[in-house]
């Protein structure tokens, strides 16, 4: 029945009822599954009828207000120049694919030097501004808030860390026609240039930890990508 049932939500009745024509729509059942809030969404009730699986109960989320709101917020951005640069490296991977990796509390621990555990708290239903992250680094703990959110482009967190509290841009620029990514890491120091200098004694070692951490993401994304490869072929023969 779920087969059936994604089927004809594709055609709905969405934007006959509403008039949007960037929309999501989730099923009661998908919200419930994976935890989302409506409300801190601001997902609007919606129901769509059909003669074979009957009513389907469900709601909309007006995706252009949602772009409309994260392109007019105030940027936070760390700009090549700024601050000291920890990373600077290429993935034999999509900036998309990059970003899942970089951003997901479940898989930053497959690549993140000594980052045992991250805990994600997203008060309006999905990550962006105002997500914040506890990352379990062994025997001491860094908290980070999401201040600037530009998915596949960029992101900036505020971070508490045992060296003090700084800024992180990192940012995804897309090479040879979106197939690679460049990453990058930027980090300002809350505090301005006085911080800045009290932080330079740890900057090799915080470079160090990053160069690897870099390191290790590129060749997990090297296998994801190669046997994405693998299967489509062995799916084609």
């Amino acid at each position: 029945r779920d087969v059936i049932v994604v089927h004809r939500l594709l055609k709905n009745s969405v934007k006959e009822k509403t008039g949007l024509r960037g929309y999501a729509l989730y099923t009661q059942a998908a919200m419930q599954r994976f935890g989302l809030d409506p409300a801190s969404l601001g997902a609007a009730a919606h129901t769509e009828t059909y003669d074979d699986v009957g009513e389907i109960a469900g709601y909309v989320l007006d995706l252009e207000a949602r772009w409309q709101e994260e392109q007019q917020r105030r940027a936070v951005y760390i700009a090549p120049g700024e601050g000291v640069t920890l990373v600077d490296a290429e993935m034999a991977a999509p900036p998309a694919l990059v970003w899942d990796y970089l951003t997901s509390p479940a898989k930053r621990p497959l690549w993140q030097l000594d980052t045992r555990r991250v805990d994600q708290h997203n008060p309006r239903g999905l990550p962006g501004v105002g997500t914040t992250n506890h990352c379990v680094h062994g025997e001491y703990a860094v908290d980070e808030e999401i201040l600037d959110w530009k998915p596949f482009q960029y992101f900036t967190e505020r971070a508490t860390t045992p060296a003090g509290v700084a800024l992180f841009t990192s940012e995804l620029t897309p090479l040879d026609g979106g197939r690679r990514t460049r990453a990058t890491m930027r980090l300002l120091p809350d505090g301005g240039p006085q911080a800045l200098a009290a932080m330079q004694p740890m900057v090799p070692a915080l470079q160090e930890w990053a160069r690897r951490s870099g390191e290790a993401l590129a060749n997990l994304l090297a296998r994801v990508q190669a046997e994405g490869t693998q299967h489509a072929e062995s799916s084609g023969d």
